[in-house]
């Protein structure tokens, strides 16, 4: 028989439609958690914050408590989640309970909504929460693979941006919590960088060269540890330099920043702003360290390319600018010299805007998915006449431009998209993440020329296959 010997943690998310018990505003509530053996006694309690005024209160609290075989030498125990209405005067009043009755072999449960039982009458509203108990064993095993170290053996190499973690998906099967890490290298042997992760991976590590100009090779290196009932942080390192990134327990939610407009458009009224470019990166970082946040999701304008009309010479030589109708009958200047200039002008992007002090390290410790706007093609693209917009000039550019939105910000090549990207008959970048009780849709479609785009935060989407592709069921 299993013994009492592990954690149990007790999530608190939120309440719905609870009982009003106050004559002139909503409900005061607040949860008081009492853990007791089959004999009662008392092991263990844990009191909420009260969320003022509010009948469907959201707290997102974690109670957890150590147990082991002295605490409880056997039997169930029962986990009473009390919900109160703190009152300023008097008493606090009962507003009804839930509880639990738990075994040592539970283990890990989702967050679901519980109905509220009153001792005296019916009881109002639910309690969304979930209990789970992380064996010995199960910490044990998180202890034993942190000290097993994969190591490619590879060669320190001239690595001129990155790491970037780039989030690939979570199989709800396998539990694989699959990461690429991506770098630009000067030189030829970015097959063999040196590259250790700890703990040891449950795949094989697989090396795909996305990108090639002159000298520059852009890498990714996909692999997948496991989600386990208990969070951990993932130690890895690029030529000597470590970071490390959290995976959650699979009872846990993802913890996510959001983030967009990476830059600035040419406008002068922006200058104080500009001579602190990073602060948002900074403040995340800040967070981070509190908050632990387990994904970024980029939301567009990764990049700023709007310098793009005045870097280049055969297009500042004719004043060119976006926008400008000489471009629409213009067919001679997009020369194959001026594809490579362009092609330039993205990896020169692309590696300085995301070298910053603060974004570099951001990158580097919190897994992201990206999607793009307008600035990472440039400013206003898509809105243009389309005598401009299937211009010679336009057409090229947008083929660089998203050869190198594939290659960096999916991490793949514009021919082999990542299984996460749906494609289809809409031509479209859109992505769906299967997160276990999250599931997270980061849409960007392409309609003709134009850009819509959004962003869906959903539960339990499953099995969205093929229908997905149309864009009536994304919007219905």
């Amino acid at each position: 028989m299993a013994q009492w010997f592990g954690q149990l943690i007790v999530e608190i998310f939120s309440g719905s439609n609870l009982a009003k018990m106050d004559m002139f505003s909503a409900s005061d509530p607040y949860c008081l958690i009492k853990v007791t053996t089959s004999t009662g006694t008392l092991i263990g309690s844990y009191k909420t914050n009260v969320v003022t005024d509010n009948c469907s209160p959201v707290w997102k609290e974690l109670y957890s408590l150590k147990i082991n075989p002295m605490d409880v030498p056997e039997g169930d125990i029962t986990i009473l989640i009390e919900i109160f209405d703190a009152e300023d005067i008097g008493k606090d009043q009962y507003m009804g309970e839930i509880t639990f009755t738990i075994s040592p072999d539970s283990g890990s449960n989702e967050l679901q909504d519980y109905p509220v039982d009153h001792r005296k009458k019916k009881g109002k509203g639910t309690i969304r929460a979930a209990v789970s108990f992380i064996s010995h064993d199960i910490q044990e095993k998180i202890k034993r693979d942190k000290l097993d170290t994969f190591h490619t053996e590879g060669e320190d190499l001239d690595i001129v941006m990155g790491p970037v973690l780039l989030f690939r998906g979570l199989d709800a099967d396998t539990k694989h919590y699959k990461i690429g890490i991506l770098f630009l290298v000067n030189g030829e042997n970015g097959d063999n960088a040196n590259i250790t992760i700890n703990p040891r991976p449950v795949t094989d590590i697989k090396k795909t060269h996305l990108l090639q100009h002159d000298n520059y090779h852009l890498w990714v290196y996909d692999y997948a540890t496991m989600q386990l009932d208990a969070p951990y942080r993932v130690k890895y390192s690029l030529n000597g330099s470590y970071f490390k990134y959290w995976i959650p327990a699979v009872h846990e939610d993802p913890r996510f920043t959001v983030t967009s407009c990476n830059g600035f458009h040419e406008d002068e009224s922006l200058n104080i702003i500009r001579n602190h470019p990073n602060k948002m990166w900074e403040e995340m970082l800040k967070h981070h360290e509190s908050e632990c946040y387990h994904l970024c999701l980029q939301n567009g304008d990764q990049v700023y390319a709007d310098p793009l009309w005045s870097e280049i010479p055969q297009f500042s030589e004719k004043k060119y600018e976006a926008g400008t109708p000489a471009i629409a009958n213009d067919e001679t200047t997009y020369t194959p010299e001026v594809d490579h200039l362009v092609s330039e002008f993205y990896l020169h992007l692309y590696r300085e805007s995301w070298s910053g002090e603060f974004m570099s390290e951001a990158m580097a410790r919190i897994p992201n998915i990206m999607m793009w706007d307008d600035h990472d093609i440039f400013d206003g693209w898509g809105s243009y006449i389309p005598s401009i917009q299937n211009s010679g000039i336009y057409q090229g550019i947008w083929q660089q431009a998203q050869r190198y939105f594939c290659a960096f910000q999916l991490g793949c090549t514009m021919y082999d998209l990542p299984e996460a990207t749906l494609g289809g008959d809409h031509d479209s970048y859109t992505q769906v993440y299967d997160y276990g009780r999250c599931g997270m849709i980061m849409i960007f479609l392409m309609v003709g020329d134009l850009i819509y785009q959004a962003f869906k935060t959903v539960e339990f989407i499953k099995g969205y296959g093929n229908k997905l592709r149309d864009i009536s069921v994304l919007f219905n």
